[in-house]
Order: C-alpha cells, then structure tokens, then sequence
C-alpha cells in the first residue's frame, strides 16, 4: 500500500499505526511491535514519522526504556525516511498547548473530519472517515496530521548502518 506519511506511535509491547494520504487515513490499527517491524516496510512510505521519548523530569522504568528500544528498532529496519516528533509538538500543533490532554487531542482529530462524533467517526451502520479509531490509534493519527501540516518538531533520523 502507497502512503505518504506512516505515523507511529510506539509502545514497550504494542504500537498504534496510521497511514495518511492526500487528507485520509487508509488504514490504522493496534499491533504487537513485532509485527509493526514487519508492517514498515509493507507501505511504501513517503517518510514515517515516529513519536519519540521526551524528558519529562522524572525517573522513568522499564517499559519506558524497552518503548526507547522498539523506537530504534523501527528506525533501524525503515526503507523510507525517518522522522521522530516529541509529543509536545503534536500537542502544540494540534491542539495550541503542551498542556493538552489525550482527549483534546483526539477531539482535535475529529475536528479535522467533521466536528462532531457523528460525522468523524460515525456508526457500524453508517461509518465515517475514522471509524474504528481508538485508544494510542488516535495519537498516531494526530502524529500524521502534524508532520502533514508543519515540519516544526520533526527530527530526521540517517542510518548509519
């Protein structure tokens, strides 16, 4: 599948994925980190973009630390090029704030595709253009539409190897 931006946002065992395009998301799922080293080359990608760990001040643990290690990984195994991008950017880009929430971010995705709950996501019935989104899927999504919209936070990452 051809996207323009796969966008990542990664986990200590699993990692959400979207894949935008010209103003839609093709597809976006939850998948065990192993299997997302397989899926980043399965699209061919104009660049993926990666949420990378940020010092928040405070002592962090292992899962912290095995999320920095799956972050490497992805870069490590990547045909196309790769960008990381802080959380704090998304949150300023999306929603105007590093002080906003998971939830502001997700409403300012929605925003993007119609406002209203209705209209973005819609029902079974009648879905709409992000239907089936959830949990860490929707921080993937505000990571696409981020990188689509500013470069402002990108990094790029070269491979060495």
């Amino acid at each position: 599948m051809t996207c323009k931006i796969l966008s990542i946002d990664p986990g200590n065992e699993q990692s959400a994925y979207a894949c935008y395009k010209n103003g839609e998301f093709l597809e976006f799922a939850i998948v065990q980190n192993e299997t997302m080293l397989h899926i980043i080359n399965q699209y061919d990608a104009d660049r993926i973009i990666i949420e990378r760990m940020e010092c928040m001040g405070m002592a962090v643990g292992r899962s912290v630390l095995d999320t920095c290690v799956w972050i490497g990984r992805y870069i490590q195994k990547a045909g196309s090029p790769v960008y990381t991008i802080g959380r704090r950017d998304v949150k300023l880009h999306m929603c105007g704030s590093v002080r906003a929430k998971d939830s502001n971010v997700r409403q300012a995705v929605m925003d993007r595709y119609g406002s209203t709950r209705q209209k973005a996501i819609g029902t079974k019935k009648n879905p709409g253009p992000l239907y089936g989104a959830s949990k860490d899927i929707w921080s993937a999504m505000a990571i696409a539409l981020t990188a689509s919209e500013s470069e402002s936070g990108l990094e790029y990452h070269a491979k060495s190897c």
